[in-house]
Order: C-alpha cells, then structure tokens, then sequence
C-alpha cells in the first residue's frame, strides 16, 4: 500500500512503446519533435514528488537540475527544451489529479 491506495501488479501485461527503442529518456537528446511529450513527465514528477515531502521535492529539484546542465550542454535547440522542462514543473506544482478509487466490495481478485 502507497499513500493509502492498494497497489496491483499484473505480472502477464504487455505493454507496447511507442518509441524508437524502450531504454531511458534523455530531454536533452531526444528528437526535436517529440520535446513536447516530456512535458507530461515534468508535471507528473512534481506533482509525485511534492508529496513525497521535503525529501521528494530535493529529489525532484536534483534532478531537474541535472536535466538543465544536460540541455545546456547537449541539447539542440536549448530554448524549446528549457522551456518544456520549466512549463512542465510549472503546471506540477498545481496539478490535482482526480484520483478513481475502487470500492473494496466490487474488487475481483483472480489468479489467472
């Protein structure tokens, strides 16, 4: 249990990548049209991370400085990729996502 909520793990799922390969992101290198996407990985982070208390928001704060210093060094074009990174953290310190709970009497287990 995290933060109160069950947690599931459906070990016979598939998942299919709508990328170029399934190994680690990197803002700084990735395609210039696909910046938009971590957008969303931005918010989300600091919306998960700002729960997590003063620990989870110094995490979060390392590594979205890390992502700078990778953008400033690496990245092509530097302004669009800075920009998601802060619009992107902008918008997860008012994130409030509407949470869907599961009443425990319509809860199926099943051991397929």
């Amino acid at each position: 249990m995290r933060g109160g909520y069950p947690c599931f793990a459906v070990g016979q799922s598939q998942v299919i990548h709508a990328t170029k390969s399934n190994v680690g992101s990197n803002v700084a290198l990735d395609d210039p049209e696909r910046i938009g996407r971590y957008f969303y990985a931005f918010r989300n982070e600091a919306h998960l991370y700002r729960q997590e208390g003063i620990r989870g928001r110094a995490y979060c704060f390392a590594k979205r400085c890390r992502d700078v210093l990778r953008i400033i060094r690496y990245g092509k074009p530097k302004l669009s990729r800075l920009g998601v990174l802060i619009r992107g953290i902008r918008a997860g310190f008012f994130f409030r996502p509407d949470v869907e709970r599961i009443e425990k009497q319509n809860l199926v287990l099943s051991e397929e």
